[in-house]
C-alpha cells in the first residue's frame, strides 16, 4: 500500500512538474510576446504596405502628369501612410517641380498672348486708317513703275514699337481700297482682338507648319465692312484684315475662305 502511495505521489509530482513546465513556457511566451506587442504599441502600429504604396505612388504621378495637383497631394499623403518616408518624400519634389513648370508655362503663354494682342491692336488701327485708301498707311510702299503705267500691288512693311514682328500692307495701285493687312504674331490671336465680329466659318489648317485653328470673321464697329482671317496657335498665328475689294482680286484667298 505504501508502495502504491509512493507511485501515486510520484505521478502527482510528475503531473505537477509538467504543468509547471507548460506554465513556465506559456508565461515566457506571453512575457516575450507582451514586450514585442508593447514595443509595437509604443512606436505605433506599422501600416506599411508595399502594394498600397505602389498604388499611391502611381496615382500621385498620374495626377501630376494630368496637372491635377490637389489630387496629387491627396495621394501623396496616402503614400506617406503606406510607403517608407524616403520613398514618399520624393513625390514632394516632383509635385513642386511640376507645379512650377506649369506656372512658368502659363506665364509665358499669357506673355505671348499679350504680345499678339498688341500686334492685333496695331493691325486694327492701321485698318481703321486705311480701309478707304491703303496708300494712307503705306507711304513708303513699293509699287509698279508709274512710267510703265501698269496696274499692280503696292507693298509696304510696318512694325509695332519695340516688336520686330513685321506687319505687311498691300493695296492695288489703281484701286487703293483693295487692301489687306497681314502679320504673324508669336502667340495666340483671335478675331476678338480686332473688335466686334461675327464668325462666318471655323476650320483647321497650319501657320508655317504649326497646326492652328482658323476663323473667318466679318468685322463690325470701327472696322465695319471689313473681314478677317485669323489662324491661331500657342506659338504662332496669322492675322489678316482685308476689304471686299481686295478679296475680289485674290481668288486664292476667296477659295480658302469658302473651304473649296
Amino acid at each position: 500500500m505504501n508502495q502504491a502511495k509512493a507511485v501515486g505521489s510520484s505521478a502527482g509530482l510528475s503531473a505537477t512538474a509538467g504543468k509547471r513546465g507548460s506554465w513556465t513556457r506559456t508565461t515566457r511566451w506571453l512575457v516575450l510576446g507582451g514586450v514585442t506587442c508593447g514595443a509595437v504599441l509604443i512606436s505605433g502600429c506599422s501600416k506599411k504596405n508595399q502594394e498600397k504604396c505602389n498604388e499611391a505612388m502611381q496615382v500621385t504621378r498620374q495626377s501630376i502628369t494630368s496637372k491635377d495637383f490637389n489630387l496629387a497631394r491627396q495621394w501623396r499623403e496616402r503614400a506617406y501612410t503606406y510607403c517608407e518616408a524616403s520613398s514618399a518624400a520624393v513625390l514632394d519634389g516632383e509635385i513642386t517641380a511640376a507645379e512650377k513648370a506649369e506656372l512658368d508655362a502659363e506665364a509665358k503663354k499669357q506673355a505671348r498672348k499679350a504680345a499678339a494682342d498688341a500686334i492685333a491692336a496695331l493691325v486694327k488701327q492701321l485698318a481703321e486708317q486705311g480701309k478707304d485708301d491703303g496708300s494712307k498707311i503705306a507711304k513708303s510702299a513699293t509699287c509698279p513703275d508709274k512710267k510703265e503705267k501698269k496696274e499692280g500691288w503696292c507693298e509696304a512693311t510696318r512694325n509695332a514699337a519695340g516688336d520686330p514682328t513685321p506687319i505687311k500692307v498691300k493695296y492695288w495701285n489703281e484701286e487703293p481700297k483693295a487692301l489687306i493687312i497681314s502679320t504673324k504674331p508669336n502667340g495666340p490671336a483671335s478675331c476678338d482682338a480686332l473688335g466686334p465680329n461675327t464668325v462666318v466659318r471655323t476650320f483647321g489648317s497650319t501657320v508655317d507648319g504649326k497646326v492652328a485653328e482658323f476663323k473667318h470673321c466679318n468685322l463690325s464697329g470701327s472696322l465695319s465692312g471689313l473681314q478677317a482671317l485669323v489662324g491661331s496657335s500657342e506659338e504662332l498665328s496669322l492675322v489678316q484684315v482685308f476689304t471686299t475689294e481686295y478679296l475680289a482680286k485674290d481668288p486664292k484667298l476667296a477659295k480658302r475662305l469658302k473651304g473649296s
